[in-house]
């Protein structure tokens, strides 16, 4: 199970960057939109949605890549968690152990904040 995880998880991301290596055609990618200001965002956004790839708009591609990141933020939820618990498992020391604990919500914080970032952007 934990293989198909892996391989699910491996191809999402090649998702993501193929659809972030369309978007760049137009001179920005989804970084650049969620690092840019209000101006630059609404230019980037603009150049998107004159753009076509195929019979689609880029910005159609941008809200693709935003949905599918959903999933891929369950994924490496699920494989840090994985980890971690795996880790957990063979740890003798409290110590490391109780750290482990903590990554498990660290990961689950980190989760929730990329969730809110997606709603953002969207």
């Amino acid at each position: 199970m934990k293989k198909v995880i892996w391989v699910v998880f491996f191809m999402t991301f090649a998702c993501l960057l193929r659809q972030d290596y369309l978007l760049k055609r137009s001179e920005a990618g989804m970084v650049d939109l969620q690092f840019s200001n209000a101006a630059q965002g609404a230019a980037i956004i603009q150049s998107w949605q004159s753009n076509k790839y195929g019979d689609q708009t880029l910005l159609e591609i941008a809200r693709s890549n935003v949905k599918l990141d959903y999933f891929f933020i369950f994924q490496y939820l699920i494989i840090l968690i994985m980890i971690s618990n795996s880790q957990m498992q063979r740890e003798r020391n409290l110590r490391i152990n109780i750290f482990l604990r903590f990554n498990i919500f660290l990961a689950a914080l980190i989760s929730i904040l990329d969730v809110f970032e997606n709603i953002l952007l969207l």
